[in-house]
């Protein structure tokens, strides 16, 4: 579905919020998790159920190969392997907020002016956003 935007009916979204708070308790109760309320890391239902149900398919259709990315192995050259993605995260300014973000496990990005989410129909209206706020008007 890469390029589509998913769109749930309000049931699946309760349905997947609850999950998503039940779950959350659940890592909480277990000492796994450092507040009840912190999401993060959780996938979304709607992710969950794809991901298992192509599982059943190949399961079930041993004939058929999952299509996979053909992995580069790296080299002394510099070539990066793009079968991974890779990302450079630095918090704050000249990352002076390193250390506390790391020790309350948690990344933090300055994005508040994008406000609340779902005002955004797709990825690339959430894209064009930041790409308005940043100053080099670039779109990532």
């Amino acid at each position: 579905m890469k390029g589509k935007r998913k769109k749930y009916t309000k049931e699946f979204v309760k349905i997947n919020e609850s999950f998503k708070r039940h779950y959350a308790q659940m890592d909480y109760d277990n000492g796994n998790r450092s507040q009840p309320t912190n999401y993060g890391g959780i996938a979304q239902l709607g992710t969950i159920l794809r991901s298992y149900l192509k599982f059943l398919y190949y399961t079930e259709n041993p004939e058929k190969i999952y299509p996979k990315r053909e992995q580069k192995s790296s080299s002394l050259d510099g070539q990066v392997d793009d079968s991974v993605n890779y990302w450079l995260y630095v918090p704050g300014d000249d990352a002076n907020l390193w250390q506390e973000l790391f020790q309350s496990e948690i990344i933090g990005f300055d994005w508040d002016f994008l406000e609340d989410l779902n005002q955004y129909e797709n990825r690339l209206d959430i894209q064009k956003a930041i790409s308005e706020h940043r100053k080099d008007k670039k779109i990532h």
